[in-house]
Formats: C-alpha cells, structure tokens, sequence
C-alpha cells in the first residue's frame, strides 16, 4: 500500500505534541488536507469532539450543492467497532475515516453475521451501504487525490466520492473504481454498451443516488453526443438522462483543468437556453474551454452589439466568454456581443447609433466576403428597401450610392446572404442581428459574419476574436 507521505509525517508530529487538545488539532488538520486534496471543493469546519459517538470531529459541506456530511476520525481500525457506531448514525451518511489500515475486527454481541469469529470486510461494506456511509482510510483517501491529477474523469469521481461515497474504500478499489470509470467514459464515446454498462453499475454500487445519477448523466450526455440512442443507454435501475443545470454548473465552477477533450465530450448536449440560465461569475476558465466546443454548435436566436468599457476589478483578458443578463457574451475591448438564446427580447435594451454610410457598409461587407441582398436607406422623414433581384450584391450598385448621395441616406438596415444558408438583418441603427421568424443561427457563425458589419474592429483584435470564434482564417477582416 502506498500513503501520502506528507500525511504520514503530520500524524508522526501531531502524535508528539504535549497537550492531546494539541494533538487532536494536528490529527484534524492532516486529515482535512487529505481530504480536500480529493475533493477541493469541500469546506472543512472543524467541531470541539473527537472521537464522539455521535458528534462528528468535522463537516464538510458544499454551499452551492447544498450538501453536508459529517466526518467521523476513528483512531481505532476495528471494523466491529465502526459497524456499532454506523447503526447509531443511519440517518446522516456520514464519512468515517480510520486512522490506519481497516481491520477484520472480533465478534461482537451486535453482529453475528462473523467468520471465524471476526465481522467480515463483507458485511461491514453492506452495513455502510446501506445507510449511504462511507468508511476509508489514509490510503483509499490518498489514492484519490492522486488519482484526481491524472484527469477530469479521476477528478469527477473523487468529488463524487467525497460527497456522496458509500461502502468501505480501500486503495485497490479506488483505483478498480477510476479506471472501470474512465474506461466507461471511453466506451460511452464509442457507443460500447458492455464498458459503459460496467461504468454505470460500478456507479450504483459506489455512490447515493444523487452522485451516483450525476456521474450517471454525465456518462449518458457522452453516449448521446457521439451517436447512442437514449433508450440503449445501459443503466440497469438508475434513470441517467440530460445534464441538469446544478451538473453544468458543477462541473464549470469546480472541475479543475479538465482540459478541451473532456468538454468536446460533453458539450454536444448543452443548449443555449440551458447555458444561459446558470449563475457563473466572471471570469471562467472553464467557461472558456466550454465554449470552445460549442462555438460551432450552439444555436442562438440575435445578436447585439453594446458599447462597454472594462469596469474597475473586471479581467482584462479579452476576448472572453461570459454569462450576463440572460446571454451568452463575447466580451470584446470596450464592446460586449450578446447572444439571445430563444428570442430577441431577451438581448438588452438597444443602443441608438446613426447609421452607416453607403461606402462604409460596402467596405465591411467586402472584407467579411459576403453577400448583401436587401439593404433599407434612411433619411430624414423617410426610408426607401433596396433590393435584389437574382444573386445580385446590392451594396455593389452604382445607383445606390447615388441615390443615397442624392439624399444624405445612410443605410439603416442590410440583409445578409450567410454562407452556411439563411438570411441575417443587421439594424446598424441598434447594433442588432437576428433572422425572421423562427430562424436560429449557429453562435460562431453569426458573430463571423455579422461583427464586423456592426462594429469597427481593430485587425489586433479581429485576430483575437477569429481565433475564439475559430475561423479557418484567422482574421474576421
């Protein structure tokens, strides 16, 4: 068996100290750092008991979960012992931690379920499982937040474990539980039924129902995103199902570096409308690999341009993705886009700006590439449409123009022809693009093609924002 060293080392000083008030402290405090080394997340509030029958020595708990469990340090490893206090705590799912390695124990008056006259390993693991606790020790502990290092899917499952573990862990299941996991995220990439299948009951088995329908969904969203059929999705009795906003935001506000692979997988199951709804501050890291994966995906309903300079405190990184007032937002230097997820009432309230010259309308629509086929002229008590007849570029007309220096008209308003199909208007006049009726667009389609019509960008930053928006050409210009 391996163990922390670190740990070892604490508990070898904690064991020297004067006072046992001293000790008890140092003995918390390693334990807590273990703790959090498998889960990072967990707050850990240290109680005035140790050792107590029924009060915990500590309670981790998870404020935006929502969850608690209490943290029960036994420096006996007698697994007879611990199974007489888990009846005495059925109701709280606690985490008992043994100091050393567990024992089988003797036989008690209590248990007579024995072999040879010692409680076994077996039925203790039942007992624990059966009221959601979880026994470990320094060395399943210390394998977990070793294993976390190596990736998003050994990072998930410790958190999950630490939260809402159950039955006794030891180091050899710990590492049985990551790689079947892993090797479930795998199969469920390629539509294997038998290695998800075994992912998911290993699941069952591991963790409450809450953890365990987590892990479950997050395995199911894999299976759906690469091509599997909900209704074959192997999982014997848990319900998996679509990613729930509190799993989204779990995993954006929480999962640590799980790197653009492990949300290409997920991603393929978020909506806009979804996204939209979650409470994420600024900025994310996360956030950004998220969007990565979904730039080409997401489907949105308008886009709108305001001008924003950056706020005393906010990052200064840009271009960035946020979350603000019910949008999706490209947070650019002194500029935000927003992007409506189901209707264009949901952008904020337009900004006026005249509108665009003739010429410069021309220009912006030549650099992006792209077609006009409908382009509305104001002028001061009036407004005249110009539009196309075949596969004509409007904006290309000579009698526009002249018309439009004829009358001091700007263009108010230009449709534009996108090159993955559809029609965007652009209103120069709010800075706004969206389609007609029911049309949605692409999120890095419509802000390619539409951006740099509504705004003037610098070729530094139109760089930055085609790299985000992953252009194959680099620049929006």
């Amino acid at each position: 068996m391996t163990i922390d060293a670190d740990f070892a080392q604490e508990l070898t000083v904690a064991g020297s100290h004067g006072t046992a008030q001293d000790r008890i402290s140092a003995v918390k405090l390693a334990v807590t750092r273990q703790i959090r080394a498998g889960d990072p997340t967990a707050r850990v509030v240290h109680t005035e008991y140790f050792n107590h029958s029924f009060a915990p020595d500590m309670v981790l708990d998870w404020p935006n979960e929502n969850i608690q469990r209490g943290v029960f340090i036994r420096p006996s490893t007698d697994a007879a012992w611990i199974a007489d206090d888990l009846q005495l705590l059925a109701a709280d799912h606690p985490l008992f931690y043994a100091l050393r390695g567990l024992d089988s124990g003797v036989e008690t008056a209590s248990h007579k379920l024995v072999e040879d006259g010692r409680l076994t390993r077996s039925v203790l693991n039942d007992q624990a499982m059966e009221i959601d606790a979880l026994v470990a020790d320094p060395w399943s502990i210390s394998a977990l937040s070793t294993r976390r290092r190596a990736g998003p899917t050994f990072a998930l499952l410790g958190q999950a474990i630490i939260r809402g573990g159950r039955g006794v862990l030891d180091e050899e299941s710990v590492v049985r539980a990551v790689d079947t996991t892993e090797n479930g995220f795998a199969g469920a990439a390629e539509v294997d039924a038998k290695r998800t299948g075994a992912a998911t009951n290993l699941l069952q088995r591991l963790l409450d129902v809450q953890q365990a329908g987590r892990m479950t969904r997050l395995l199911q969203s894999v299976w759906e995103g690469h091509g599997g059929v909900a209704s074959q999705f192997p999982a014997r009795d848990l319900v998996g199902g679509p990613l729930t906003d509190d799993d989204l935001i779990f995993l954006l506000r929480d999962l640590s570096r799980p790197g653009a692979e492990f949300w290409g997988r997920v991603a393929r199951n978020v909506s806009a409308e979804q996204l939209t709804r979650l409470p994420l501050d600024d900025p994310s890291e996360n956030l950004q690999l998220l969007m990565e994966a979904l730039v080409n995906l997401i489907e949105v309903k308008a886009l709108r341009i305001s001008d924003e300079p950056l706020q005393l405190g906010e990052a200064e990184n840009t271009p960035r993705w946020l979350l603000s007032r019910g949008c999706i937002v490209l947070r650019g230097d002194g500029w935000k886009a927003y992007a409506a997820p189901t209707r264009q009432e949901q952008l904020p309230t337009a900004e006026e700006w005249p509108g665009l010259g003739v010429k410069e309308t021309r220009d912006r629509a030549q650099r992006l590439g792209i077609r006009v086929t409908d382009v509305q002229l104001l002028g001061a008590q009036s407004s005249i449409t110009w539009e196309a007849v075949g596969n004509v570029n409007v904006i290309n007309e000579k009698a526009l123009s002249s018309l439009a220096e004829a009358t001091s008209a700007t263009v108010g308003k230009a449709t534009l022809a996108l090159r993955g199909g559809g029609r965007v208007v652009c209103d120069l006049t709010t800075r706004t693009a969206a389609g007609q009726t029911s049309a949605k667009f692409i999120l890095g389609e419509l802000l390619r093609e539409t951006l740099p019509l509504l705004r003037t960008l610098a070729p530094e930053e139109s760089d930055l924002v085609g790299q985000v928006l992953a252009t194959a050409q680099g620049s929006l210009f």
